[in-house]
């Protein structure tokens, strides 16, 4: 295999771990398989001219990207419908993404995993003709973000601390969204605190971190809180924390393949995608698009089970899902946006 290695050199691994010791491990590995690889370490905001540049070079089989989810997600925008494989090195905090194509967390596993692997052609989503790999979400989540990001903190449990902290201070007075849902021709109106679309259903188990169970189902999931009770909100942050999504009596779920949300008294909605705070108008256009991206997902050749291994960083729906919002001129990775503002439309600041 000829491939290139592009590592957002913000991601947590590399700043843990140094940038030189991970590169000579990469190497290592490379050498002992027997593969040829290209490896840089980049900039976030040189990430995207790398990859289009790496996508349409014919040398390549296959171009493996290394962050956290905010960097897959904009990696797999550019690589939709393209034809070119798309590897994923997850090097994030949650790296949902990663685990729903069943590669390993620890990145010399992973590396050794995808040099194995075989293409396949997965599922990608889109809110507005944006590509999203995990989920769109309203109301509660985005809130939190937005709360989190006026904060300070370093390293992982110092997330973990931010986000129960902006949690509980949003929590105070949550959001209530008003909107219509059309789902197969079914028109619904709802006031909730919260709603997620998935890119397929999350996984159903104790401890799980809400990923997909399938990444090849050619759906979308529709998660939506039923009541907008305060203590309620907790009872179900702690519900789906234990993985309980599809028969949770507080959330009301929905499978499809396309969606359409109308905004009620309301042009413009602040979202979260893969974690990235931005605004969206209404009416959002949410579409599954069955086997948008051709990636190195290990066991999906030979029809192996998904493995649901526990995570060791489980967090509830109502705190933040994906990594830290990041501003939307660069491909950023969480780690590198401690206390950073994302962009917003005036309307969506306060």
């Amino acid at each position: 295999m000829h491939c290139a290695i592009l590592i957002n050199r913000h991601a947590g691994t590399i700043a843990s771990r140094g940038p030189r010791a991970v590169v000579e491990s990469l190497r290592r590995q490379i050498d002992a398989e027997g593969a040829t690889a290209e490896i840089r370490l980049l900039h976030p905001a040189s990430m995207s001219d790398a990859l289009e540049a790496a996508r349409d070079d014919e040398y390549f089989d296959a171009v493996i990207v290394g962050g956290g989810d905010g960097t897959i997600s904009s990696a797999a925008g550019l690589f939709v419908d393209s034809g070119k494989t798309l590897g994923i090195l997850p090097l994030g905090t949650m790296n949902l993404f990663a685990r729903s194509l069943r590669i390993p967390i620890d990145i010399d596993r992973a590396l050794t995993a995808l040099l194995a692997a075989e293409p396949a052609a997965v599922d990608l989503c889109s809110v507005n003709d944006r590509i999203f790999t995990h989920h769109v979400a309203l109301g509660l989540h985005p809130t939190i973000l937005r709360a989190r990001e006026s904060m300070t903190y370093r390293g992982r449990l110092g997330k973990i601390w931010a986000s129960l902290r902006a949690f509980f201070r949003t929590l105070r007075r949550p959001p209530t969204l008003r909107v219509a849902t059309t789902i197969d021709g079914v028109v619904s109106r709802w006031r909730t605190n919260t709603l997620i679309v998935s890119n397929n259903s999350f996984i159903e188990g104790l401890g799980h971190l809400p990923y997909a169970a399938n990444p090849q189902g050619g759906t979308l999931a529709i998660y939506i809180a039923t009541s907008r009770n305060r203590r309620d909100l907790l009872r179900l942050s702690s519900s789906v924390a234990m993985g309980s999504w599809v028969n949770n009596p507080l959330l009301e779920s929905h499978i499809t393949e396309e969606v359409e949300i109308v905004l009620r008294r309301r042009k413009h909605v602040l979202a979260s995608v893969d974690g990235e705070l931005i605004g969206l108008a209404s009416p959002l256009r949410i579409v599954c698009r069955q086997g948008a991206l051709i990636t190195l997902m290990p066991e999906s050749a030979n029809g192996k089970s998904h493995s649901q291994e526990p995570p060791d960083d489980a967090l509830p729906l109502a705190l933040p899902i994906a990594p830290l919002p990041a501003p939307s001129q660069a491909i950023r990775d969480a780690e590198d946006s401690h206390g950073g503002k994302s962009w917003l439309p005036p309307a969506l600041r306060r």
